[in-house]
Protein backbone atom coordinates (compact mmCIF):
# COMPACT_ATOMS: atom_id res chain seq x y z
CA UNK A 1 0.00 0.00 0.00
CA UNK A 2 1.19 3.09 -1.06
CA UNK A 3 1.75 5.52 1.66
CA UNK A 4 0.25 9.41 1.20
CA UNK A 5 2.17 12.49 2.28
CA UNK A 6 0.07 14.26 4.58
CA UNK A 7 -0.10 18.38 3.39
CA UNK A 8 -1.77 20.47 5.82
CA UNK A 9 -3.15 23.86 3.75
CA UNK A 10 -4.62 26.74 4.82
CA UNK A 11 -6.75 29.05 2.63
CA UNK A 12 -7.54 32.62 2.95
CA UNK A 13 -10.38 33.55 1.43
CA UNK A 14 -13.40 35.80 2.03
CA UNK A 15 -15.91 34.62 -0.52
CA UNK A 16 -17.51 31.60 1.00
CA UNK A 17 -18.64 30.34 -2.40
CA UNK A 18 -15.01 30.35 -3.67
CA UNK A 19 -13.71 28.81 -0.31
CA UNK A 20 -16.07 25.65 -0.72
CA UNK A 21 -15.51 25.34 -4.18
CA UNK A 22 -11.56 25.20 -3.32
CA UNK A 23 -12.20 22.71 -0.47
CA UNK A 24 -14.22 20.41 -2.66
CA UNK A 25 -11.56 20.31 -5.56
CA UNK A 26 -9.00 19.80 -2.17
CA UNK A 27 -11.66 16.78 -1.53
CA UNK A 28 -11.31 15.84 -4.79
CA UNK A 29 -7.50 16.25 -5.41
CA UNK A 30 -7.20 12.91 -2.56
CA UNK A 31 -8.74 10.84 -4.63
CA UNK A 32 -6.06 11.81 -7.47
CA UNK A 33 -2.49 10.31 -7.25
CA UNK A 34 -1.32 12.21 -10.16
CA UNK A 35 2.51 13.46 -9.02
CA UNK A 36 2.37 11.37 -5.92
CA UNK A 37 0.46 10.33 -3.48
CA UNK A 38 -1.07 13.52 -1.58
CA UNK A 39 -3.58 13.61 1.24
CA UNK A 40 -4.42 17.20 2.06
CA UNK A 41 -6.02 18.68 4.73
CA UNK A 42 -6.99 21.97 4.30
CA UNK A 43 -8.38 24.59 7.29
CA UNK A 44 -10.40 27.77 5.97
CA UNK A 45 -10.36 31.08 7.60
CA UNK A 46 -12.47 34.37 5.77
CA UNK A 47 -9.45 37.40 6.91
CA UNK A 48 -6.12 37.85 7.73
CA UNK A 49 -6.72 37.98 11.08
CA UNK A 50 -8.09 34.83 11.53
CA UNK A 51 -5.59 33.50 9.85
CA UNK A 52 -3.01 34.95 12.00
CA UNK A 53 -4.66 32.79 14.83
CA UNK A 54 -5.09 29.65 12.92
CA UNK A 55 -0.67 30.23 12.19
CA UNK A 56 -0.41 30.87 15.96
CA UNK A 57 -2.46 27.13 16.47
CA UNK A 58 -1.24 25.00 13.63
CA UNK A 59 2.03 24.65 11.16
CA UNK A 60 1.02 24.23 7.70
CA UNK A 61 2.65 23.22 4.61
CA UNK A 62 1.53 25.30 2.31
CA UNK A 63 -1.08 28.35 2.09
CA UNK A 64 -3.73 29.22 -0.91
CA UNK A 65 -4.34 32.93 -0.24
CA UNK A 66 -7.09 35.32 -1.94
CA UNK A 67 -5.38 38.30 -3.55
CA UNK A 68 -9.16 40.40 -3.18
CA UNK A 69 -9.80 40.42 0.52
CA UNK A 70 -12.43 42.72 1.81
CA UNK A 71 -10.03 44.01 4.12
CA UNK A 72 -6.37 43.54 2.59
CA UNK A 73 -6.57 44.00 -1.39
CA UNK A 74 -4.23 43.41 -3.48
CA UNK A 75 -0.49 41.96 -2.26
CA UNK A 76 -1.04 43.79 1.28
CA UNK A 77 -2.58 40.79 2.80
CA UNK A 78 -0.13 38.89 0.78
CA UNK A 79 3.06 40.63 2.52
CA UNK A 80 1.20 40.51 6.42
CA UNK A 81 0.45 36.56 5.89
CA UNK A 82 4.49 36.28 4.63
CA UNK A 83 5.44 37.98 7.14
CA UNK A 84 3.92 35.73 9.74
CA UNK A 85 5.01 32.81 7.92
CA UNK A 86 7.78 33.31 6.40
CA UNK A 87 8.98 29.46 5.33
CA UNK A 88 5.22 28.77 4.20
CA UNK A 89 4.68 28.52 0.29
CA UNK A 90 2.15 31.09 -0.51
CA UNK A 91 0.01 29.78 -3.57
CA UNK A 92 -2.32 32.79 -4.65
CA UNK A 93 -5.91 33.09 -5.79
CA UNK A 94 -7.38 35.63 -7.90
CA UNK A 95 -10.06 36.17 -10.38
CA UNK A 96 -8.66 38.73 -11.78
CA UNK A 97 -6.20 38.97 -15.13
CA UNK A 98 -3.45 41.37 -14.25
CA UNK A 99 -0.02 40.56 -15.01
CA UNK A 100 1.01 43.70 -12.92
CA UNK A 101 -0.75 42.16 -9.49
CA UNK A 102 0.91 38.32 -10.09
CA UNK A 103 4.33 39.51 -10.86
CA UNK A 104 4.02 41.81 -7.64
CA UNK A 105 2.94 39.04 -5.54
CA UNK A 106 5.98 37.16 -7.08
CA UNK A 107 8.29 40.08 -5.79
CA UNK A 108 6.16 40.34 -2.09
CA UNK A 109 6.95 35.78 -2.07
CA UNK A 110 4.11 34.35 -3.48
CA UNK A 111 5.41 30.56 -5.40
CA UNK A 112 2.88 30.86 -7.95
CA UNK A 113 -0.87 32.19 -8.71
CA UNK A 114 -3.99 30.53 -9.71
CA UNK A 115 -7.19 32.28 -12.15
CA UNK A 116 -10.11 31.40 -10.10
CA UNK A 117 -11.83 30.37 -13.63
CA UNK A 118 -9.08 28.28 -14.20
CA UNK A 119 -8.67 25.44 -11.07
CA UNK A 120 -9.84 22.16 -11.36
CA UNK A 121 -8.18 18.84 -8.92
CA UNK A 122 -5.19 18.43 -11.57
CA UNK A 123 -4.14 22.22 -11.98
CA UNK A 124 -4.01 21.89 -7.84
CA UNK A 125 -1.79 18.72 -7.66
CA UNK A 126 0.41 19.82 -10.20
CA UNK A 127 0.73 23.08 -8.49
CA UNK A 128 1.27 21.34 -4.90
CA UNK A 129 3.71 19.43 -6.34
CA UNK A 130 5.77 22.11 -8.23
CA UNK A 131 6.03 24.12 -5.57
CA UNK A 132 7.53 21.59 -3.01
CA UNK A 133 9.64 20.84 -6.01
CA UNK A 134 10.99 24.33 -7.24
CA UNK A 135 11.66 24.53 -3.18
CA UNK A 136 13.92 21.83 -2.60
CA UNK A 137 15.83 22.61 -5.61
CA UNK A 138 16.01 26.10 -4.48
CA UNK A 139 17.40 24.64 -0.85
CA UNK A 140 19.51 22.33 -2.77
CA UNK A 141 21.17 24.91 -4.57
CA UNK A 142 21.52 27.27 -1.19
CA UNK A 143 23.44 24.37 0.44
CA UNK A 144 26.37 24.23 -2.50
Amino acid sequence: MEEFKKIKLLIIESNSVDAEALMDIFGDCNDIAIYGAYEIEAQWVKNIEDAEERLKEFQFDMIFQDLDLSEHHGCNGLKVIKSLAPNVPIIVTTGYINRKLWQEAFIEGAQDFILKTSVNSQLIIKTIFYTFERLKYQDLHEVR
